[in-house]
């Protein structure tokens, strides 16, 4: 329960170990498809009262993903019904919607945040390597 408005900072290779987040109680108006490429590892996802009006379809698709929370959301998209099965209803549901044209695309700030990420490491890993030969 903070101000949490986003997700982004998570959307890259060095969180993929992460295996549980629980953002309830925040302000998330969006679950970037980015999140769902870089955490591989994610088992459990809980979203419950934030500002959520859609999820992506390739949720649905996660291969380690067991339990996602999305009550008290405003979705849209996803009846209550729905919601009202549970997790395995919910991530079926978005499974059953993915097209892979539309619903693959990774956000492009997320794929510039992470290649950042690799060029700053390998900066660092060079600069060590410098002072260790100095």
């Amino acid at each position: 329960m903070n101000r949490i408005t986003s997700l982004n900072p998570l959307c890259r290779d060095r969180f993929k170990s992460l295996e549980v987040i629980d953002i309830g109680g925040n302000k998330v108006a969006e679950l970037p498809v980015a999140l769902i490429k870089f955490l591989s590892e994610l088992t459990q996802l809980v979203l419950v009262n934030n500002d959520l009006q859609r999820l992506p379809n390739m949720l649905g698709l996660h291969k380690k993903l067991k339990n996602v929370s999305v009550e008290g959301n405003p979705l849209k998209a996803i009846r209550r019904p729905i919601i009202a099965r549970g997790s395995a209803g919910i991530l079926a549901y978005l499974a059953d919607r993915y097209i892979e044209v539309n619903d693959k695309v990774v956000e492009q700030w997320a794929l510039d945040q992470n290649a950042a990420d690799k060029a700053q490491d390998a900066e660092e890993v060079a600069q060590e390597q410098r002072e260790v030969e100095a």
